[in-house]
């Protein structure tokens, strides 16, 4: 066949490539490397789980996806896995390494994200020139607003409203209302932040119309799909269409071009056997994985064919990087409704709203109506009385306590520098394919903000709300790979320009939050969408 577009994946921003092309009339073929199996667990046994592991092996940091799907409860009948993510990365740094946790499959991560979807700050796109550090973008806030303002109806994302919010929004549903934990948690908090309802993706709706039901596993799964899931809205509905081809279980190696750099070959690995794709003229390649298996798919095409793939410039892999974040657990002296609502409906902002930079990298809090880490109260009290046998007093100090323990994050922006990258591992995955190596290193200002973070979180502890709080660790987060493929003005500053088009190849496109040129502290997954219909916009894709 024929085909118009060859997209790689079906995450967020594939969704609505495939979406947008079909309902234009356009041939799709869709290479998905997960079996054909939406994401719908039937129990809370068999859903996606998220964490890493980590080893020190043959002199490597090595970090893995705890969650394989290989262990005997979390097979179906007769044994057959559930999931296969089988997601491996080599950290050269050991400090602040970056423990890659990126669900792999059919929907990608958009099927198990916890629907955060902040803007960045205007200021996020001009880092440079405000601030004198990182890369301005080469496109605008003003000119990416009104992909924001899409972004928000067609996630049907439920925010602060008029009167509540300092900045533009568009959003579709009021905000879920601050709970027990936001007005007491909040209230320790106000002193260094602006606390705020958060903005989510979640239908703010009575159970009956779809909306949340408050079961506290956006992650996981959703009850009731009030939760957005970009596969779902955007692909699911045309799987029946005779514009669609999907080739599941097809896993991508690496790519081709020609002597002019059109992209003319896509190479795939496919019931055990590598297999070519060709791709015809006037047809657009589009990859739309995530960060990190973009970026391996690009470097392993130059380790394959020779050619400099999407990378005339040297800068494939360069200011790659994430958010960090530093967590607390807060113990107040009032009794907290723990484990109410939604995970999280508030957020503390810095009060200057990301345009004081001078020292500081972007920040903010997020509180959450539950104890993640010992999970709801009564759960977690049943628990306890299992492993220590006690009764009496020591088990009603127990409850006490967790009915007053809850969860912060602090979230700050990473600085996107040109040293730290992604390459490739001496280690392969079971496709034979390397993985991704990533040479990471903090920056000056990325540890003064970390700093200035766990002096504010512990100064928490003046207030007369607050009966303690004590630090829980910190780290890069795995969740959110960002950079790698730089946005520019020409190819001399970035590897796609403002459309997320290669330089380099007239019909290839990099998706995702690779693009980015600044990390923000915001959940980037509103962005992502919204840079995804800024490039469906590119009239080269239609003329």
């Amino acid at each position: 066949m024929k085909y118009d577009a060859i997209v790689v994946g079906t995450g967020a921003s594939s969704s609505l490539v495939i979406d947008k092309f079909i309902r234009e009339g356009k041939r799709v073929l869709v290479l998905e490397r997960g079996a054909n199996m939406p994401y719908a667990p039937k129990s809370r046994s068999q859903t996606w789980k998220e964490g890493t592991s980590y080893a020190f092996e043959d002199g490597k940091h090595v970090t893995r996806n705890s969650w394989s799907g290989l262990d005997a409860a979390n097979k179906e009948p007769g044994g057959k896995e559930l999931f296969s993510d089988l997601v491996s990365i080599e950290n050269v740094n050991k400090e602040f390494r970056f423990n890659y946790n990126m669900r792999l499959g059919y929907g990608g991560s958009s099927a198990v994200w916890s629907g955060r979807t902040w803007r960045f700050y205007d200021s996020d796109f001009l880092t440079k020139t405000k601030f004198s550090y990182g890369k301005d973008w080469p496109v605008a806030y003003d000119d990416f607003a009104k992909y924001y303002d899409e972004a928000e109806q067609i996630l049907h994302v439920s925010g602060p409203q008029k009167g509540e919010w300092p900045f533009k929004r568009n959003f579709k549903y009021d905000a879920y209302p601050f709970t027990k934990i936001d007005d007491v948690v909040g209230s320790i908090a106000s002193g260094k932040y602006k606390i705020f309802k958060s903005a989510n993706a979640v239908k703010n709706l009575s159970a009956l119309e779809g909306g949340c039901v408050a079961s506290k596993t956006c992650v996981y799964f959703c009850p009731s799909n009030a939760l957005a899931r970009h596969y779902i809205y955007f692909l699911e509905p045309h799987k029946s269409s005779g514009l669609l081809d999907i080739r599941f279980n097809c896993v991508v190696s690496h790519i081709d071009c020609d002597a002019t750099g059109y992209i003319n070959r896509v190479h795939v690995m496919e019931g055990g056997a590598e297999k070519v794709i060709n791709v015809e003229k006037n047809c657009f390649l589009f990859l739309g994985c995530n960060t990190v298996e973009n970026l391996r798919i690009l470097l392993n095409s130059e380790k394959r064919t020779g050619k400099k793939i999407a990378n005339s410039n040297d800068l494939l892999g360069r200011y790659f990087g994430t958010q960090g974040a530093t967590v607390y657990e807060v113990v107040t002296k009032q009794t907290l409704d723990v484990g109410r609502s939604r995970p999280s409906t508030s957020a503390g902002l810095d009060p200057e709203y990301g345009n004081d930079r001078e020292s500081y990298n972007s920040h903010m809090l997020e509180i959450f109506n539950i104890n993640w880490e010992r999970g709801s109260p009564g759960p977690a009290l049943k628990k306890f009385q299992e492993e220590t046998k006690h009764w009496g007093r020591t088990l009603f100090n127990e409850a006490s306590f967790l009915g007053r323990a809850t969860m912060l994050s602090a979230i700050f922006e990473i600085e996107l520098r040109h040293r730290n990258r992604v390459t490739l591992s001496e280690i392969k995955d079971d496709f034979g394919i390397p993985i991704a190596k990533v040479d990471f290193e903090m920056s000056s200002r990325d540890m003064a903000t970390f700093d200035m973070l766990n002096d504010s979180l512990l100064s928490f502890a003046d207030h007369p709300s607050c009966e303690s709080i004590k630090n829980k660790g910190y780290g890069l987060n795995g969740n959110h790979p960002l950079g790698g493929y730089v946005s520019g003005r020409n190819s001399d500053e970035g590897v796609v320009d403002k459309y997320c088009r290669a330089f380099d190849h007239e019909n290839l496109y990099l998706l995702g939050a690779g693009s980015f040129n600044s990390a923000s502290c915001f959940n980037p997954t509103l962005t992502i969408t919204a840079n995804t219909l800024h490039t469906l916009s590119d009239e080269r894709l239609w003329s």
